[in-house]
């Protein structure tokens, strides 16, 4: 590939880097196919499912999450160092992209 074909390729202005992405707002069923998920990863990791609560709140295009789990099973959820927490977040977010939402997940 020549030079110029490179400039071509990379010609992003300073202003599309800065640019932030647009959102939309979640729907429910959108926040509800979310929280399935969730519900599903956590409910493998712990050993009492029947205390997992999940609600959420819509606030400016933003989804919070809140995710409370049997404080014994708190640091199975969590992971060492916050491993399994992040990728669960992780997960969530790949969702949200392809929805074009927004989620925060917080637990508690």
């Amino acid at each position: 590939m020549s030079e110029s074909e490179l400039n071509e390729v990379s010609m992003i202005t300073e202003d599309e880097l800065l640019e932030k992405p647009s959102y939309k707002q979640a729907t429910e069923e959108e926040i509800k196919a979310i929280v399935a998920i969730i519900e599903h990863i956590v409910k493998n990791l712990i050993d009492r499912p029947e205390d997992i609560n999940i609600t959420w709140e819509t606030k400016d295009k933003c989804t919070y999450i809140l995710l409370s789990v049997s404080p014994d099973d708190m640091g199975k959820v969590i992971g060492k160092q916050g491993r399994i927490a992040k990728a669960i977040r992780a997960i969530i977010k790949s969702a949200a992209i392809k929805q074009g939402n927004r989620y925060v997940l917080d637990i508690k």
